[in-house]
């Protein structure tokens, strides 16, 4: 027991000293302990703001990547939209290239068109014919009445001929001179209205060239007409029986305008050219 109470103001001396150092004085001072507390919570608050700044940039940084993504969308998008045009520019480049070069042929091919025309616009009549101006003239050796060799000329698309200018009158004098026949049926009658002469397509008579004392209507039945040759010389027209049988003379254009329009898509070739397009007329 005496032991015992010797100890206990040594213990009572630690305590109150411990006391001391948890208690702050009067004058507002803090222990070690309360130090340490202040430090931990400023500690805290750092670690705070440190985090809510990490969260901030952190946002930012996700932001920005959405952004950044959304860009390149659309990027990729203006990119496909480009692609498409330059597709669609290219075969539209494709398409002005074939059509220059089909301009380009189709510019070669009238060229070529053109100087064959220049060149054999003279000789575009089927063979057996004689070419004159631009016209076609078949003499026809077979005796026919004038309303059959008006058939026969139509059935070779032609006509009787029609004598337009003393030109024309000594060029048909010639031929016939070549041929040595004398006389030959042409498109001219008055069947129609005696004394009323008119050609096959119903043109008045402009230039004419009858015989002397010709057209005289003999027995009253000539009704259609013939030109004579002599010497190599015109004697003039004469009217004769439609009924009498002579050589008659076709006239047809070398190049009519309505085969003109449809020659415009043929393209002449090195060979055959010119007997495809006779052909045609």
């Amino acid at each position: 027991m005496a032991d015992r109470d010797i100890d206990c103001p040594m213990d009572l001396d630690k305590i109150t000293n411990i006391l001391k150092f948890s208690i702050p004085d009067k004058t507002g001072q803090e222990t070690d302990g309360g130090r340490c507390s202040i430090t931990s919570i400023h500690l805290g608050l750092a670690a705070l703001i440190v985090l809510i700044f990490t969260l901030a940039i952190a946002i930012g940084l996700r932001v920005h990547a959405l952004s950044v993504n959304k860009e390149c969308d659309r990027a990729n998008l203006c990119n496909d939209t480009s692609n498409e045009a330059q597709l669609r520019l290219t075969d539209l480049n494709a398409k002005l290239r074939d059509c220059a070069r089909r301009h380009k042929l189709a510019l070669k091919r009238n060229n070529s068109l053109c100087q064959f025309l220049n060149i054999h616009s003279e000789s575009l009549c089927p063979c057996g014919w004689q070419v004159h101006n631009q016209n076609c003239y078949k003499f026809s050796m077979d005796r026919k009445d004038w309303n059959t060799a008006k058939q026969q000329c139509e059935s070779l698309n032609s006509h009787l001929i029609i004598i337009n200018t003393p030109e024309e009158q000594n060029f048909i004098t010639e031929i016939q001179t070549k041929l040595n026949e004398r006389v030959y049926l042409i498109g001219l009658t008055d069947q129609e209205s005696e004394g009323n002469w008119t050609w096959l397509d119903f043109t008045p008579v402009g230039f004419a060239s009858w015989y002397y004392g010709q057209p005289d209507n003999w027995k009253n039945k000539e009704d259609c007409a013939s030109i004579l040759t002599k010497d190599g010389k015109t004697f003039g027209w004469n009217d004769v029986g439609c009924s009498d049988h002579f050589p008659f003379i076709c006239e047809k254009m070398s190049l009519p305008l309505s085969k003109l329009l449809n020659l415009r898509n043929v393209v002449p070739e090195e060979s055959g050219t010119q007997n495809e397009m006779l052909r045609m007329v």
